[in-house]
């Protein structure tokens, strides 16, 4: 009965020494394996459609009306910048990116419209966008966030990045025939 019991005891500390190393194999690999938060998009130029949400929902907010859909996506060097149109200009007098302001690309004063751009760093989130919005004739003054939703199976690509020229290998010199 003794010699049951052993064998039995150490089968179970062998299933149990190899349960904790499966487990230790599994932790290891989730840390030291790399995580992306998206999948990786090649360099180029693309159209990103996109919605404007009141911060903490899923309800659009009604600055979604004073924006050009789709955005332009500019990838370069896996880095990541989105350029947009905003219509009633005049209206949105501040306009803040996730990582501090914004780039004013164009402004057309007569047509009320001026084009922005500001990185981000994954269209598979949210970006939080700061936004001061004044309208004098309606005595409308708010400063509020927005949460603008990427929609990253709208891409379509529009410019493919340019790849370097390969560089011609020199030509070797032609051996000199000797006459004799």
């Amino acid at each position: 009965y003794s010699l049951l019991r052993m064998v039995i005891k150490k089968r179970r500390d062998e299933r149990m020494k190899k349960f904790l190393l499966s487990v230790i194999a599994l932790l290891l690999a989730f840390w030291v394996l790399p995580t992306y938060s998206s999948a990786k998009v090649e360099d180029g130029i693309y159209s990103l459609n996109y919605q404007v949400n009141k911060a903490g929902t899923i309800s659009a907010s009604i600055s979604n009306d004073y924006f050009v859909k789709p955005a332009k996506l500019f990838v370069e060097n896996g880095k990541m910048r989105v350029q947009l149109t905003v219509k009633q200009s005049s209206w949105v007098t501040k306009f803040e990116g996730p990582h501090g302001g914004n780039d004013v690309i164009s402004e057309n004063k007569e047509a009320n419209t001026r084009v922005v751009q500001f990185n981000v760093t994954d269209i598979q989130n949210l970006t939080v966008v700061k936004m001061n919005v004044d309208i004098p004739e309606m005595g409308y003054h708010h400063t509020y966030s927005t949460d603008f939703v990427w929609d990253p199976s709208s891409l379509k690509l529009l410019e493919a990045a340019k790849k370097p020229e390969p560089k011609a290998e020199p030509k070797a010199a032609e051996p000199v025939k000797e006459e004799v």
